[in-house]
């Protein structure tokens, strides 16, 4: 459907707090208000990207606020109560309820909904579930829920529990960060003078340490241009050995692995080859070190964290530690971490959970090079044997270096095929489809 020049919508925004004239955002008073924020500036970078991306009309909505008691008496209206958080919705139902006046008036009217966005994390099963027992709770039928989020598993859960909520899965996280890679380039590099792997981690995530004892354990972080920026223990003088169970869940017997461990956590900070000179400022990059881009990648926010080319384009297979990796999350999380290989002429290697490659390349269209890598190890349930398995093809795949080089020089068209389809992703405007046209209510002038 197309997005016309003259289309404008009005979305209404129901509030219970306010002071005088001015809305607080929906929870903002009770779990904190930098984490609940307006929908506003949600819906302008919308409207600011794809109108640098495809030429899309600036001003599409207006955004109107209301008070409940207008939702009773406008029953011809729909009308939305906003929660945009970083926020999921297990830890807000596990911490407060919504406030009264809204459990009732979602109870007793058809014409409000509550708009729930988190747009750069997934809503996992355990999210799901506790909306499920709220609802049921509070007798608020489930198509009253409306889920923005970046978990396409939340379809099947909708299936499985013939469920009513509404959801979307939201396509920000690959158009944003293709975007600005589009702005700054890359290029294939046929002999490629970096090490063999590449594997880059900032939050350091159990899987992720996981993943670099287990490299060193198998002398392949020789081979390997490795970054880890925070320290695991945060500072904190904590005993390897008392660390050690932590990693059960992915290294099964762990009484031989304190070595490997010390050796990866008692360097603390340790940078990739090309970011020697990189400052930090607390968790975050020094500002020096973000370039400012235009176009639609500078409207997505521009350059977030370094984006320093030859890290990837001198080494050709990209371990990738996706930010979701246990069972019990049940959750697909395709990040840039997963699409940045492709963009930048890589063979991928994906730590995450089961079913992470298939969906990319049902979704996408992506070649992981099948022919040469064995992926089945993401199809494998249990969390424990998924880890093993991929450190099992990392080390068969150490063993081929020749044999990978050689396959990357008679195979350029198809890494440039993955590189075209990255580049595309920013054409995707189904997220500003759904806010236009798919929400039941939207008023058109």
């Amino acid at each position: 459907m197309e997005i016309r020049e003259n289309i404008k919508k009005t979305l209404n925004f129901v509030y219970d707090s306010w002071v005088l004239d001015l809305t607080i955002p929906p929870l903002a008073e009770l779990l904190g208000d930098s984490d609940f924020r307006e929908p506003h500036g949600y819906l302008d970078f919308y409207q600011r990207f794809f109108n640098a991306q495809l030429g899309h009309p600036r001003n599409i909505f207006t955004c109107k606020k209301f008070r409940i008691e207008d939702v009773y008496e406008n029953q011809d209206e729909v009308f939305y109560y906003p929660l945009k958080t970083n926020w999921g919705l297990n830890d807000i139902f596990q911490k407060t309820d919504l406030p009264k006046s809204i459990n009732k008036c979602l109870r007793e009217c058809e014409n409000i909904k509550v708009l729930f966005i988190r747009e750069h994390e997934p809503e996992t099963r355990p999210d799901f579930n506790a909306l499920r027992i709220y609802c049921k709770k509070y007798k608020i039928p489930e198509n009253r829920f409306i889920i923005i989020s970046n978990n396409p598993r939340i379809d099947d859960y909708i299936k499985e529990y013939k469920s009513d909520f509404i959801f979307h899965r939201t396509n920000l996280l690959q158009m944003t960060s293709a975007s600005v890679w589009n702005e700054l380039e890359s290029e294939f590099v046929p002999k490629k003078e970096g090490k063999f792997f590449c594997c880059f981690n900032k939050s350091p995530k159990k899987h992720r340490i996981a993943t670099l004892m287990e490299l060193n354990r198998y002398q392949i972080l020789k081979y390997t241009n490795w970054s880890m920026l925070f320290d695991y223990r945060d500072g904190k003088e904590t005993e390897i050995d008392g660390m050690l169970a932590e990693f059960e869940y992915y290294l099964g017997d762990i009484t031989t692995k304190k070595a490997d461990m010390d050796s990866i956590l008692s360097g603390g900070t340790r940078k990739s080859d090309y970011e020697k000179n990189i400052e930090m400022d607390g968790w975050d990059f020094a500002q020096k070190h973000k370039i400012q881009i235009e176009g639609a990648g500078g409207e997505a926010g521009g350059v977030m964290v370094p984006e320093n080319r030859e890290n990837f384009e001198q080494s050709y297979i990209n371990i990738v530690t996706e930010s979701y990796y246990d069972d019990n999350w049940d959750a697909i999380h395709v990040t840039e971490k997963s699409t940045r290989p492709f963009f930048y002429y890589q063979i991928p290697i994906i730590i995450s959970t089961k079913g992470h490659i298939k969906y990319m390349e049902e979704k996408w269209g992506f070649d992981f090079f099948r022919d040469i890598i064995d992926h089945s190890y993401n199809d494998i349930e249990d969390g424990h044997k998924r880890f093993q398995a991929a450190i099992g093809e990392i080390k068969r795949l150490n063993k081929k270096h020749d044999e990978i080089k050689k396959f990357y020089i008679e195979n350029q068209e198809r890494f440039e095929k993955n590189k075209q389809i990255v580049q595309n992703l920013p054409n995707d405007d189904n997220d500003l489809k759904f806010f236009i046209h798919s929400l039941n209510g939207l008023i058109e002038n």
